[in-house]
């Protein structure tokens, strides 16, 4: 009789693993069996054409190289290297066609971009230009001309004595905080 844990498998991929213990009195060595999750999201299936694409470049040596001397002729590494070069210049086309691409994509979003600053600079000048008109632009016309006159003379002519003015100044101080009320009531 066997009985089976749970072990961790200590992969990446999400798998089971058990342990297999024999009962009592058997030898002390555990056989482990590992089972990996296929379905998993994290795992990349390549088909057999992928696969036969990828060998294809030594597969086209190794064909170059069984032609030439099945033909009685030397093997010559330059034409095997010679069809290496070539799909190295086809891919590196593909790349140059991909970066090119990329380029165009980051052109779009660049000019994206200083369309969104354009506007968000636009709307920030006119909310600021709002802000302005709303609380900037009040017109302060001076309060109290008479009163403040008044005083300015009072204390020209007793400039020895400026409590005498003091009636003057108390009729100005209320002139200005009855102002102040109005402004504040608007």
């Amino acid at each position: 009789v066997r009985h089976l844990f749970p072990l961790s498998c200590g992969h990446r991929k999400p798998c089971l693993a058990f342990a297999f213990f024999p009962v009592m009195g058997s030898s002390g060595s555990t056989r482990r069996v590992t089972i990996v999750n296929e379905n998993s999201p994290d795992v990349i299936k390549i088909s057999d054409s992928v696969v036969k694409r990828l060998k294809g470049e030594s597969d086209s040596i190794s064909s170059t190289v069984a032609r030439q001397t099945a033909a009685g002729a030397p093997y010559e590494p330059r034409a095997a290297a010679g069809d290496s070069l070539q799909s190295r210049r086809l891919s590196h086309d593909e790349l140059k066609k991909v970066d090119d691409v990329w380029r165009e994509r980051l052109k779009e979003v660049e000019r994206q971009n200083q369309e969104l600053y354009k506007l968000a600079t636009d709307k920030f000048a006119g909310a600021v230009k709002q802000v302005e008109e709303r609380y900037t632009q009040h017109k302060c016309t001076p309060v109290c001309e008479g009163h403040q006159q008044k005083v300015m003379d009072c204390y020209a002519k007793n400039q020895r004595a400026p409590l005498n003015c003091s009636k003057l100044v108390d009729a100005f101080t209320k002139c200005v905080h009855e102002a102040r009320k109005n402004i504040v009531a608007q």
